[in-house]
């Protein structure tokens, strides 16, 4: 199977505009500077993997030139999500992953910096003889969706932000015959009681190697000690 391309959805770090349920307890430069962390653990995680091809696929679009300053030559493109719902955003990205890349095409947020690489690979592995795996949400989300080949059915007819997501994402897979890998639940950094359960977890990062994991959990242990 060829490299995979990994789409990593995520918001510019501006105060006031990001994790807004965390607010409070969090002020709102706490909350930017935890999103940024997490979307920096995120990108190590998907490098620990082994998977080098990577995108950021951003918003507002008039920020992508400041991810681009904030990320260097560290992940292989910015692109911005562009207009519409979040239905609309993932089908144009992924169709331009399919374009410019031979490979499957996986998709994450950035509020998963505690994802095992174990379910990151285990997701790429699937694509052998599935068309598809989801890594459903706790909150009935999903924090990964990977693609073996362009799928627009399952965007359509979302309805996005709700606690319905992976169910009616499995259901419209079904209804197009879509065979679906499902993954472990997992959780994403929603709340501010996802920090602690999130510090926990990264309790036992290795330092070494793993530099983004390790800042964001310190950045948690002063959080949560406030």
């Amino acid at each position: 199977m060829s490299i995979p391309c990994v789409l990593i959805f995520a918001k510019y770090p501006t105060p006031g505009a990001v994790k807004t349920r965390m607010v409070p307890p969090l002020t709102d430069e706490q909350a930017a500077d935890l999103h940024l962390a997490s979307l920096l653990a995120v990108c190590e995680i998907v490098r620990r993997a082994g998977l080098s091809d990577l995108r950021l696929v951003v918003t507002p679009d008039d920020r992508v030139d400041d991810f681009r300053r904030l990320f260097g030559n560290s992940v292989g493109g910015v692109w911005p999500q562009g207009d519409g719902n979040l239905g609309d955003r993932l089908v144009r990205a992924v169709r331009r992953a399919f374009e410019e890349s031979a490979g499957p095409v996986v998709l994450l947020g950035a509020d998963s910096p505690t994802l095992p690489t174990t379910t990151l690979e285990s997701a790429v592995a699937s694509l052998e003889d599935r068309d598809a795996a989801i890594g459903p949400c706790a909150d009935g989300g999903y924090y990964l969706l990977a693609l073996r080949r362009e799928t627009p059915e399952l965007f359509k007819g979302i309805d996005w932000g709700s606690a319905d997501v992976c169910r009616q994402t499995l259901a419209a897979a079904r209804s197009a015959g879509i065979d679906v890998h499902q993954l472990p639940t997992w959780y994403d950094l929603d709340r501010f009681d996802d920090v602690a359960r999130a510090g926990q977890d990264l309790a036992t990062v290795d330092p070494v190697g793993q530099p983004a994991g390790d800042a964001l959990r310190g950045m948690i242990r002063t959080l949560v000690a406030e």
